[in-house]
């Protein structure tokens, strides 16, 4: 009697578990990847902006996009990597 309990208890285990979808998974790898490279660019930016290793590195790796906008808004002119000129 005790055994088939225990079964039961299983089988309900079972059917309770959520099935994720595979869809919004491979969209959350993608922004990972995004972000990681955004990250590394980020990175870059703060290399040449610098000249070398500083303590900019830090908001550049924890807020890339905004630094980004950041380093082409103040640096625009006679920075070398400037897409809009």
């Amino acid at each position: 009697m005790f055994s088939n309990n225990v079964i039961k208890i299983k089988e309900d285990e079972e059917k309770k578990r959520i099935n994720i979808p595979a869809v919004p998974l491979v969209i959350f790898e993608f922004l990972r990847i995004f972000y990681g490279l955004l990250t590394l660019y980020a990175a870059y930016l703060c290399f040449k902006k610098n000249n070398g290793l500083s303590w900019g590195i830090i908001p550049a790796l924890i807020f890339s996009p905004i630094y980004i906008v950041y380093v082409y808004a103040t640096k625009s002119k006679g920075f070398k990597m400037n897409p809009f000129k």
